[in-house]
C-alpha cells in the first residue's frame, strides 16, 4: 500500500469523523498545511485529537507554513455539532471569523523547531471574536473545525449588517462557513479540527 502524503492524510482524517461532508465540500483537496495551537496550555489541534474546554479557553494561534507570500487568509472556527451530533439543529455554530492572517516572510532563526516563530499575524480586527468551545452538558462529542480561506488579492468587505459581525450566542447559530466563503470570493485551502467531549448531563 503506498504511503499517504501529508495533504492526503488531512483528507483521510477529515473523512474519518465525517467533517467531510458535514462542513467541507466533497471532494476537498487541501493545498495548505494548517497548524493551530494554544500557547497558554501547550495544546494543539491535530486533526481529530481530543482537547478540553480548559485547554482551549484562550484565542489560538495559527501557523501556515509555506503560505503564498503576500497572501492574506481568513480563519474560521465552526462547530457542526450544535446542539449535538445526533441533533445538529444549530449547525454550524460560528466560534471565530478572523480575516487578514498573513504568514511572516522571514521566520526567525530556529523557527523550524519553534512553531510560535511561524505564527501568522492578523492584520484586521475579527469579524466574529473568538468564543471558546462550550458544548452543552450531555451533548456528547463535538467537532471543532478550523477552515482556512485564501482571500482575493483585492481583499473583501463585509457589510456592517452581515451575520458575521454578530457576537452574541443566538447570532452565532445556524451559519455556514462554505457559503460565507462563496459570498465573498474566498478560496478554501486548508483545514484542521479537534474534539471536545461535553460534561455529563
Amino acid at each position: 500500500m503506498p504511503l499517504l502524503t501529508p495533504l492526503q492524510n488531512i483528507i483521510s482524517a477529515l473523512e474519518k469523523e465525517g467533517t467531510i461532508p458535514d462542513v467541507l465540500p466533497e471532494p476537498f483537496t487541501p493545498s495548505q498545511i494548517v497548524h493551530v495551537f494554544w500557547p497558554d496550555s501547550s495544546a494543539s489541534s491535530q486533526l481529530g485529537n481530543t482537547l478540553t474546554k480548559t485547554q482551549t479557553v484562550g484565542e489560538p494561534r495559527v501557523a501556515l507554513p509555506g503560505a503564498e507570500e503576500g497572501a492574506k487568509y481568513t480563519v474560521v472556527l465552526t462547530d457542526p455539532d450544535a446542539r449535538s451530533r445526533e441533533n445538529p439543529i444549530f449547525r454550524e455554530f460560528r466560534h471565530w471569523v478572523q480575516p487578514g492572517f498573513q504568514q511572516p516572510t522571514s521566520p526567525a532563526e530556529g523557527a523550524a523547531a519553534d512553531l510560535s516563530a511561524l505564527t501568522a499575524t492578523p492584520t484586521k480586527p475579527p469579524l466574529t471574536p473568538y468564543r471558546p468551545p462550550g458544548p452543552g452538558p450531555g451533548t456528547g462529542v463535538h467537532r471543532y473545525v478550523f477552515l482556512v480561506f485564501r482571500e482575493p488579492k483585492e481583499g473583501y468587505t463585509v457589510p456592517p449588517d452581515a451575520l458575521e459581525w454578530g457576537a452574541e450566542l443566538e447570532q452565532r447559530r445556524s451559519w455556514t462557513a462554505v457559503k460565507f466563503a462563496e459570498r465573498y470570493g474566498l478560496e478554501l485551502v486548508g483545514a484542521n479540527y479537534f474534539l471536545v467531549e461535553a460534561e455529563a448531563a
